[in-house]
């Protein structure tokens, strides 16, 4: 029994061993992909801003720009999401927190989906108190929730309706 018992816990210490190393390389496989494809990314955003300065009273370039930043806002979010995956595994993390007044936050991020509330018809409204909130947060972290949680209910919001943010 003691001879079985030793087989098991060095057959478990060897399948955690593994474990871990699969772990390691995936967080690795992580950080490699996020940086590669920021490349690309900035080739499509350059991309973008040319057809935007080439061409910009036709109406139908100037949807097709339109597309392109939202897709690449898109795939941008994504990216730098599969980076922050990488950084928290990693524990390279780092908070960088400062006083904020929350509603400019807001408003930056309601303003980056401009395009995106026109294109699906959507109404945003804000109620914003009229004084500063203030906010003891990493602005980078802050600006990432608020995109997100604005993010899906563009998403998840029937075209033509109503979406209300307040503070």
């Amino acid at each position: 029994a003691a001879i079985e018992r030793a087989r098991a816990e060095a057959a478990l210490r060897i399948s955690e061993e593994r474990l871990r190393e699969a772990d390691r390389r995936k967080d690795e496989f992580l950080a490699m992909l996020s940086h590669e494809l920021r490349n690309p990314l900035a080739a499509i955003r350059n991309a973008t801003a040319l057809i935007e300065h080439s061409a910009p009273q036709d109406p139908a370039m100037r949807r097709i720009q339109a597309v392109l930043e939202r897709q690449t806002a898109h795939m941008t979010r994504l990216v730098d999401g599969l980076l922050e995956v990488s950084r928290i595994a990693r524990g390279k993390i780092v908070l960088d927190r400062t006083t904020l007044d929350a509603r400019s936050i807001v408003h930056e991020v309601v303003h980056d989906h401009g395009a995106e509330l026109q294109a699906r018809g959507l109404e945003l409204r804000t109620v914003f108190p009229t004084t500063p909130l203030w906010v003891f947060a990493d602005r980078a972290r802050l600006v990432q929730i608020i995109d997100n949680i604005i993010g899906n209910a563009i998403k998840f919001t029937p075209a033509s309706g109503r979406i209300v943010v307040a503070l």
